[in-house]
């Protein structure tokens, strides 16, 4: 890896994000990076480009570096490999392989021949601001699972939109709620037992929110199946976007290429939601609308929910913010599971705010519980039921926004639902609060065990304050995509989780905050 300036960046921005080489029709030979002409064939040569960002590559040389370039500093040490995809050789560098965290010296030796996939992380910041990108890093599947995108038929045509696909992404690290509270000489029974927290998922340094929100928005590409030029808006759902003016939608449109190409850039809207932890569901009502709108121009739209939280050191918070994204293709093409009726509620809470300027957020403590969380969550799934004249009963699952392991249970018996109807969806405990995701991962758990014609009843909730209920039906196409998609329990129970101090954790949120 080289230093690399902003301009430089975005030229090579197709290099970096999608592996893009080249590959000669005349004689058939692969090349990395873009060439204009084969070596063979010369300028008689047509050349077409090829990605190989969806492909597997095998490890065939390494080592380990110690002493890098100084903007790569942050990162090291590192693994850097060269991995073959079809006999074209990528240099990389090997992520989640972190040589400080390793007994002894390593063994680069160890890794050669093992099979590779690329994944889209962060690099460095450069003088200016700008934070570069690139999918020049490597994992091995173990905790991370590869799922090929390929593009199917779009299925059957339905009355009602829905999901036709989705995809989680939770990092390999963890921290134990006991680690954390060590730090601070506190009792860790009062977050294990006092708020159902048992360990939460911790960034890698080159991890962010833009980051997780491509790799869940691959996962929900090959899990659909659709054809990526048909995905015609992209909205993203964050509280801890590391620009305060640029999002996160453009960086995803651009490394997963969706949208119709044209003129170097893509024929795909793409926009950044804030409204706390419900920012991504707050669109639910727009991805599954817009299909039916004929000015729209949306067959496929892509939504994501993800953050890297933040918390100060030892607060309450500290505990329970965690990182993860997750994403739903929209349409109306194949749906999994369609929306029967979405309510929103809202009221003006400063229960949790963070002011411009401010690295971590604060917390009012008289209003967390009572007229914020359990107002509006409780309140908004009661109207939807009422319009639809549904009782608890009627519902198979039931998912909330989980801050926490006790809030979800509270407001679940507040609303007369049973254990067996609500415990599928709460992932807090495992992971912890990945906020604008927390809802989204309960109702990715959900999907991935749910059944044709049963009902999932989804409510989030925002500080600010403000919740959304969505009701979904499970349709049948669900059945036949499920080899298509990473179970959020594979990630939680992963034999191949990372454990870290609370120095590493601290040092992976200072570094998503720039300092």
């Amino acid at each position: 890896m080289s230093e690399i300036t902003g301009p430089v960046i975005r030229r090579k921005i197709e290099v970096a994000y999608r592996l893009m080489g080249s590959k000669c029709l005349e004689c058939g030979r692969t090349y990395f990076p873009i060439r204009e002409f084969c070596e063979v064939d010369g300028r008689k040569s047509r050349m077409e480009k090829i990605s190989f960002f969806d492909s597997k590559g095998v490890v065939v040389s390494g080592s380990v570096i110690r002493e890098p370039l100084k903007r790569f500093s942050r990162l090291a040490p590192y693994i850097s490999v060269i991995a073959s995809f079809d006999g074209v050789n990528i240099p990389g560098r090997l992520t989640d392989q972190d040589p400080s965290l390793f007994e002894g010296e390593v063994d680069v030796s160890s890794f050669i021949g093992k099979e590779v996939f690329p994944v889209f992380r962060r690099l460095y910041e450069n003088v200016a601001g700008i934070i570069a990108y690139s999918s020049l890093n490597f994992v091995e599947e173990g905790y991370h699972r590869f799922i090929p995108y390929e593009e199917g038929g779009l299925g059957e045509k339905t009355e009602r939109p829905g999901i036709v696909g989705y995809g989680v992404y939770i990092p390999r690290y963890r921290i134990r709620v006991a680690e954390i509270a060590k730090q601070f000489h506190k009792d860790p029974s009062i977050y294990e037992k006092g708020m159902g927290l048992i360990e939460k998922s911790v960034c890698n340094l080159d991890e962010d929110s833009v980051t997780m929100a491509v790799e869940a928005g691959r996962k929900a590409l090959a899990h659909a199946g659709v054809p990526r030029n048909r995905i015609a808006e992209v909205l993203v759902g964050t509280e801890s976007n590391p620009y305060a003016v640029k999002p996160i939608a453009s960086s995803v449109i651009e490394a997963l290429a969706v949208g119709e190409e044209y003129g170097g850039g893509y024929v795909c809207g793409g926009v950044d939601l804030e409204f706390a932890c419900k920012a991504a569901t707050a669109v639910f009502k727009s991805a599954a609308s817009m299909p039916l709108i004929a000015l729209s121009g949306v067959e496929f739209s892509l939504v994501i929910g993800t953050d890297n939280s933040q918390a100060f050191p030892g607060d309450d918070l500290d505990y329970a913010a965690g990182a993860g994204a997750a994403a739903f293709v929209f349409g109306r093409h194949g749906v999994i599971a369609s929306v029967e009726a979405c309510v929103s509620y809202t009221s003006d809470t400063p229960d949790f705010y963070r002011r411009d300027g401010q690295a971590f957020p604060r917390h009012e403590d008289r209003f967390t519980g009572e007229p914020a969380y359990f107002k509006h969550v409780v309140n908004c799934a009661k109207v939807l039921m009422e319009k639809k004249g549904l009782k608890p009963k009627d519902i198979d699952y039931v998912v909330f926004h989980q801050p926490n392991g006790k809030f979800p249970v509270r407001a679940a018996h507040q609303l007369g639902f049973e254990e067996e109807q609500y415990a599928l969806g709460l992932r807090v405990p495992w992971i912890g609060n990945t906020y604008s995701a927390s809802s989204l991962m309960g109702l990715a758990a959900t999907l991935d065990i749910a059944e044709p014609g049963q009902r999932i009843l989804l409510v989030s909730y925002g500080s600010g304050a403000g919740s959304d209920a969505v009701l979904f039906k499970i349709e049948k196409p669900i059945e036949e995509k499920r080899n298509r998609v990473v179970p959020v329990e594979e990630y939680i129970n992963s034999p191949h989780k990372i454990y870290v101090d609370y120095s590493f954790y601290r040092k992976s949120k200072e570094y998503a905050l720039g300092s």
